[in-house]
């Protein structure tokens, strides 16, 4: 189909690379010719995917020069595989614009031999959309994971399906379109459950749980959250429930009991390397630290989870980390600090259409021009604040509408 084609070519970041890739020790790949040529790429590619969680790096290169000698006998097939590991590296580094580079291509390689009709090519739209969903730029995410998601249908893939659907009523949770989220995460709680996966099933049940915290119903949503901790098997995958568990009790003001499940989901990520997912954590605790008093540690954490963001280019994580530091600031009465935490948190959500973080941000400025006489800076941020809510209220709206 054209539109595939066409998405995954308006998606593509960069242009497609021109690897020197580096040779693996110890071997002369530009001296094997022929069958042996082939024999050489297939090794690279294969000990590129052994090794890309492990050593990113060595991956990168071999899957590289896997990519570089691929293209000088166009094969398409092995392009496509080499592509996908080059990927696999650049996201294992956190280097996400890079990583959907790559997807795409090995997307749009295996697209020139299947057409639509490969699931390979889904999973790698799937694979790009969730990076894009990392850095938080949701309507693109949204759009590969549309286009994945009708490949897989066409397919009968209930797995994949249940996939997308997933990352679907993701990005309309960012966007903070809920009742979108809910229907995308109930459905795909349907299928899992049918599937007995309890892995999914778990997933399922804590994306539900923090659309219910979204909501203010933490009760409900530790609900979802306690089960889905209790079908989680793999310890490095508790984190992600610990901490949600854990900022529930935040909420309903238990601060003793967030703190012990955030503190364990933060052994968990650093035990497993998880540096992004750990400045999470330090962003949670820190929130629980400020609602204790402890303003100074709290400030501590955000800052170094903050420069952890920044250096991913995850931008949700850092609407939500300046504006947390705007908050503690304010408390201490370091007022120009908070004003310019609140400012760039504004400038990032709106450039992001993240409109729950936007409006928090607005009414922080709001409040903080009020708390300083500024009547019409504060009318000014009022009518911003205002008018992102009734925006949220009226794709709520318009969703129920539509069904």
């Amino acid at each position: 189909m054209q539109d595939i084609s066409r998405i995954i070519a308006s998606c593509l970041l960069l242009a497609l690379p021109c690897f020197s890739g580096g040779q693996p020790a110890r071997q002369n790949l530009q001296s094997t010719p022929g069958k042996n040529k082939v024999a050489s790429i297939d090794t690279l590619i294969a000990r590129s995917g052994r090794v890309v969680e492990e050593n990113p790096d060595t991956a990168f290169v071999m899957a590289g020069k896997a990519l570089e000698m691929a293209t000088g006998i166009n094969d398409l097939q092995r392009l496509s595989l080499a592509a996908r590991w080059m990927a696999e590296a650049c996201y294992y580094r956190n280097d996400y614009l890079k990583a959907i580079d790559f997807y795409l291509q090995s997307a749009m390689y295996s697209y020139k031999i299947d057409r639509d009709s490969s699931g390979f090519m889904a999973e790698r739209l799937t694979d790009a959309a969730f990076c894009y969903q990392e850095l938080g730029i949701y309507d693109k995410a949204l759009e590969l994971n549309f286009a994945s998601l009708k490949i897989q249908q066409k397919l009968e893939n209930t797995l994949e399906i249940s996939n997308n659907l997933c990352n679907i009523g993701t990005n309309y949770f960012f966007r903070a379109q809920y009742d979108k989220a809910v229907d995308y995460f109930n459905r795909t709680l349907s299928i899992d459950r049918k599937s007995g996966d309890s892995a999914a099933i778990a997933i399922s049940l804590n994306n539900l749980g923090m659309v219910y915290s979204r909501w203010g119903k933490h009760q409900r949503a530790l609900e979802f959250y306690t089960e889905a901790l209790k079908l989680t098997s793999e310890e490095s995958k508790k984190s992600i429930k610990l901490s949600n568990i854990g900022m529930a009790w935040y909420n309903l003001k238990d601060y003793e009991k967030a703190l012990q499940y955030l503190n364990q989901a933060l052994e968990i990520d650093m035990k497993y390397k998880q540096p992004i997912r750990a400045g999470v954590r330090k962003n949670e605790i820190g929130s629980v630290l400020a609602a204790m008093g402890q303003y100074a540690e709290a400030i501590r954490l955000h800052k170094e989870a903050l420069a952890v963001f920044r250096s991913a280019g995850i931008l949700e994580s850092q609407i939500i980390t300046l504006a947390d530091m705007g908050d503690l600031y304010r408390k201490t009465g370091n007022l120009l600090a908070a004003e310019t935490c609140y400012k760039e948190s504004a400038s990032i959500a709106s450039r992001n259409q993240s409109l729950h973080h936007l409006s928090r941000s607005y009414k922080s400025l709001f409040e903080l021009a009020k708390e300083q006489g500024n009547s019409d800076l504060a009318l000014n941020y009022y009518l911003d604040y205002s008018r992102v809510k009734d925006s949220i209220f009226t794709n709520e709206t318009n969703d129920l509408i539509s069904r």
